[in-house]
């Protein structure tokens, strides 16, 4: 979709703030694809790859797919509420802010991540210890 997550949901004004986006391209070169994906994750937890899925990463395993159960479950439910209704009901904008800051992951705590990368087309999850920002 083109207008990304959506306030539709608890699930996502949980993880507004840690997520982001990466169009997908061809990349004859997994290194330049690793540079880009590191670029664009910066200092977010979870990532929506544009036509191919999604990236999680967090402190521990646990925690990484804590982040990606939770922006399934978030992409879901903005499916379901954008098939079934014209005009959906987006939160005001304190009412997000509020459940946001209550989830929102340390800074200080960002190098020390794992990454679970999920694939939606292929059904595969692969864990790669210790993230490196690039």
């Amino acid at each position: 979709m083109g207008e990304g997550l959506l306030p539709l949901s608890q699930h996502a004004m949980e993880i507004l703030g840690l997520t982001c986006y990466h169009r997908y391209a061809y990349a004859p070169d997994s290194n330049e694809e690793c540079r880009r994906l590191a670029r664009d994750l910066n200092d977010k937890w979870l990532m929506i790859m544009h036509n191919h899925g999604l990236l999680a990463a967090g402190r521990t395993v646990a925690e990484a797919f804590y982040y990606l159960y939770i922006l399934e479950a978030a992409c879901k439910i903005q499916v379901d509420v954008l098939s079934a209704s014209s005009e959906p009901i987006i939160p005001d904008q304190d009412a997000i802010e509020s459940l946001t800051k209550y989830t929102a992951v340390p800074l200080c705590l960002e190098r020390n991540r794992m990454a679970i990368l999920a694939c939606a087309r292929c059904q595969t999850v692969e864990v790669r210890p210790k993230l490196r920002l690039i």
